[in-house]
């Protein structure tokens, strides 16, 4: 009787493991459009408007007091850093 039982929870177990691993790897990030109605790109347009660094890149490993960044940078944030800061 235990044997049944765990070959039972076992095959349970197995077959939603699969179906996890198939339900996550089935799923394909969004393609994110780079406007000005995009909140990261609005962010990021208001910095590089007022920033003394020329690309975002510099301007995330500085700020901080030189520490970077804290947290993810939004989705086309360094798109919009580097529109308003071209257009000074």
């Amino acid at each position: 009787m235990k044997n049944n039982f765990f070959k039972i929870i076992s095959s349970i177990a197995l077959i939603s493991i699969f179906l996890f691993i198939s339900y996550g790897s089935g799923k394909e990030k969004d393609e994110v459009k780079c406007d000005s109605s995009n909140e990261g790109y609005k962010i990021g347009y208001k910095i590089g408007k007022n920033s003394l660094w020329d690309d975002p890149e510099t301007y995330l490993r500085e700020c901080n007091r030189g520490n970077g960044m804290i947290g993810e940078v939004p989705p086309c944030w360094r798109e919009g850093f580097r529109d308003g800061h071209s257009n000074k």
